[in-house]
């Protein structure tokens, strides 16, 4: 790529970057609001269509660099009112901090990861896997707004726990149960019996087996 079409697309990213900064503050509160759901679905937009195009047009990778600078500035805006606005003055610098250096590690691993997306995948496949990134972020804002609107952080937590506590209490049944997942609970009594029978399982044992995949197969 000549030297030209690289400072055109660097000036590109500035001249988005500035202009987002320029019209923050005039957003509706509507649009502040939901602007993390806004910014990564205009990110996955200009990325398809840079992945369609071939990711090697100056004029495309220029447009989508606009797009990216201006709607990632007035994230940055956003990002910084929502810390001084909920973050208490004696952790305001360690939180502003933290997210400086995310910030700066994360230029320094994008373009070593990109450089490696690009070399095995190809520009078209390199553009398409960030992509697929972008179009995640969009899917995982949606889906935790939707969440907050039922319940708790906690509480999904909570039901989470409750959901792994039950399919560990379930595999222990079936498993002392002696059965697999398509087994039937006469093929459970019929190997009770016979381990009964050789005497190598107490009654007891086998009375809480049976009982155990009775509740499981509920």
């Amino acid at each position: 790529m000549p030297t030209a079409a690289i400072g055109v697309i660097l000036a590109a990213s500035g001249v988005g970057g500035v202009a987002g900064s320029m019209v923050a503050g005039w957003l509706p509160r509507e649009a502040r609001k939901r602007w993390l759901q806004i910014q990564m679905c205009a990110w996955s937009a200009a990325l398809a269509f840079l992945a369609i195009s071939g990711g090697q047009s100056v004029l495309w990778i220029a447009g989508a660099m606009i797009v990216l600078g201006f709607t990632g500035a007035i994230g940055n805006v956003k990002f910084g009112t929502y810390l001084v606005q909920n973050v208490s003055d004696n952790m305001i610098a360690k939180v502003t901090s933290i997210g400086q250096v995310m910030a700066i590690g994360a230029c320094a691993l994008g373009p070593a990861l990109g450089g490696a997306a690009m070399q095995r995948y190809g520009i078209q496949g390199a553009v398409f896997l960030l992509f697929l990134v972008a179009l995640s972020l969009v899917f995982t804002s949606f889906w935790t707004e939707i969440c907050g609107y039922f319940l708790r952080p906690a509480e999904w937590l909570s039901l989470a726990g409750v959901a792994v506590a039950a399919c560990g209490w379930e595999w222990q049944a079936r498993k002392r149960a002696g059965i697999r997942g398509d087994g039937s609970l006469a093929r459970a009594n019929e190997r009770e019996a016979s381990i009964v029978h050789s005497g190598r399982l107490p009654s007891t044992e086998v009375s809480g087996a049976h009982t155990a995949h009775a509740l499981a197969s509920c």
